[in-house]
């Protein structure tokens, strides 16, 4: 776990350290997509990515993003238009999410070839805030962090790309937030901040295969709820038997 930055606090007579811990968000991520999954919010993992993006016109020429699906953002196996992450072309955009996708597909099409991504895992985010009509973080509160005990996260936005730089850099107290863009959305790849015993809970549920279900988790040995170890994704969940329900308006 990457420390940029601790805070020790006390939370009910006990210690607790606070961290950013960077690209376990995308974990976070992953398990997030697998509550709209089994809520009915996302039908597959197999569905294109530009299903939930209708309203979103892809530049001229590009084909390749028509066939993303959101298995190729859990995967990193999603295909870019760059050769290293174009930091500061996303991060001082007003929309996160909209410069990600601009950034989606490219002339050599889908390879399977595997590609770590940050930036682009916030076309995902982009998704999952979408279909619940919550913030990732308030997604995260209701149906993650309030059933395994976590306190709930609040955003600390992006006012400038000063902020952003103080944020990730700074050694003052962050407290529990999950970093935000300028429009609100959280940043789908970094950012979580989290304590120490925030962090064993849903390790244990993932390695149990568990699910969440009707504000608790219950176990199901039959059906997998996300594969640890299996190849370098951030992390895979079953297709669920159901219709499929309405996009992005």
């Amino acid at each position: 776990m990457f420390l940029a930055w601790k805070e020790i606090i006390r939370n009910k007579s006990r210690f607790v350290l606070v961290a950013l811990v960077m690209s376990v968000t995308k974990s976070v991520l992953a398990l997030l997509t697998g509550i709209a999954i089994d809520r009915g919010l996302i039908f597959s993992i197999d569905d294109k990515v530009l299903d939930y993006y209708p309203d979103y016109v892809p530049k001229k020429g590009e084909k390749t993003i028509k066939d993303v699906t959101l298995r190729h953002l859990l995967t990193m196996t999603a295909p870019y238009k760059y050769r290293s992450e174009p930091w500061k072309r996303v991060c001082t955009s007003p929309d996160w999410t909209k410069a990600a996708l601009d950034l989606l597909g490219g002339r050599k099409g889908i390879t399977g070839a595997f590609l770590y991504s940050t930036l682009g895992i916030q076309i995902l985010g982009g998704i999952v805030a979408g279909v619940s009509k919550m913030s990732l973080s308030e997604f995260a509160n209701r149906y993650l962090f309030a059933p395994l005990g976590i306190a709930p996260h609040h955003n600390d936005a992006a006012s400038s790309q000063t902020a952003q730089l103080d944020f990730l850099m700074s050694k003052r107290p962050k407290g529990d937030v999950w970093f935000a863009d300028p429009q609100g959305a959280n940043t789908a790849g970094w950012g979580l901040a989290l304590g120490a015993m925030d962090m064993p809970p849903w390790a244990i549920i993932c390695c149990r295969s568990s699910r969440l279900r009707a504000g608790r988790w219950r176990s199901n040995p039959k059906r997998r709820q996300c594969r640890l170890g299996q190849g370098r994704g951030s992390g895979r969940f079953p297709r669920p038997k159901r219709t499929l329900p309405p996009r992005l308006p």
